[in-house]
């Protein structure tokens, strides 16, 4: 999947890498996507990885780990508790 974004002159567009990942339940558990933004002066290329590993009873996730790759710099992001 890919979405698009213009705003005030940036163009994001988000771009599935992987195929995303249900669990039995339908909810997402694992996507991995490559993120480029475009504009004026701006050309920058990241990607995210994501990963939801519990849900509560109205499907709402309670913990997640996010990965973010920005050329050498990685930031790692995990719920340590519940949200």
């Amino acid at each position: 999947m890919a979405q698009v974004t213009i705003d005030a002159g940036k163009t994001t567009t988000e771009t599935d890498t992987i195929n995303r990942e249900y669990n039995a339940s339908g909810q997402l558990t694992h996507s991995m996507s490559t993120v480029t933004e475009v504009g004026t002066g701006l050309n920058h290329l990241y990607t995210t990885e994501t990963t939801i590993t519990s849900y509560n009873t109205l499907g709402q996730a309670l913990q997640m780990t996010q990965v973010t790759v920005d050329g050498g710099k990685t930031v790692t992001e995990v719920d340590i508790i519940a949200r």
